[in-house]
């Protein structure tokens, strides 16, 4: 079921399930979520100075890290982009307490961060937007 996992792996389940049982376009419209968009500060410069499995290793365990944060703040992680993080709150279910979960979500992940630096070389910092 290769085609299974890619296709979880790009939308949220709930839309896979509908997508293999609906035809058709599938656009739900959402008033009420909070986006969170984060990326790591300096990142270019960092990976001009780091080997290429390195850098792509210590990328994998941030974001790693900040799916399980996800995970546990019930936020859907939309995609990550090179050193680029987003995820939504409120979606596919609605929820009162959206801009809260982010804002946990955000600080969370800047404990993550800080422990990561404080457990190798090269410190890193990390941009957190939310709206």
């Amino acid at each position: 079921m290769r085609s299974e996992r890619l296709l979880l792996n790009v939308l949220p389940a709930s839309i896979a399930d509908r997508l293999k049982k609906e035809q058709g376009i599938i656009a739900d419209g959402f008033e009420n979520v909070t986006i969170l968009f984060a990326d790591l500060a300096g990142f270019t410069k960092l990976s001009a100075n780091i080997l290429p499995d390195k850098l792509i290793q210590l990328l994998n365990g941030i974001f790693s890290k900040f799916d399980e944060l996800s995970d546990k703040f019930n936020l859907e992680k939309i995609k990550t982009i090179g050193d680029a993080y987003m995820v939504v709150a409120g979606l596919p279910n609605e929820r009162k307490d959206h801009a809260e979960l982010a804002a946990e979500m955000g600080l969370a992940m800047l404990d993550a961060i800080a422990k990561l630096n404080s457990s190798q070389e090269q410190k890193l910092s990390v941009r957190i937007g939310i709206c």
